[in-house]
């Protein structure tokens, strides 16, 4: 389902970027990408949870995590 994982920039701001696949996939996933965000919360580490795609529709709620949410950020490619 994974085409690629990408890491960037560096700690405590983060992220970890899972590309989806342009076929062999689940209508919903095709060519988005799911963005896990790091945010420094005192001394640990939060994620947030983002998703975007090409014209940037969002990934719908079924498709994230139960951690995610819909109201999370959407990033413009």
């Amino acid at each position: 389902y994974v085409l690629k994982v990408t890491t960037g920039g560096t700690a405590p701001a983060c992220t970890i970027t899972a590309t989806f696949k342009g076929s062999n996939v689940s209508a919903g996933l095709v060519n988005k990408e799911l963005v896990l965000i790091a945010v420094n919360n005192g001394g640990s580490t939060d994620w947030r949870c983002a998703s975007t795609s090409i014209g940037g529709t969002k990934i719908e709620q079924k498709y994230l995590p139960s951690s995610c949410t819909a109201s999370d950020v959407v990033l413009t490619p």
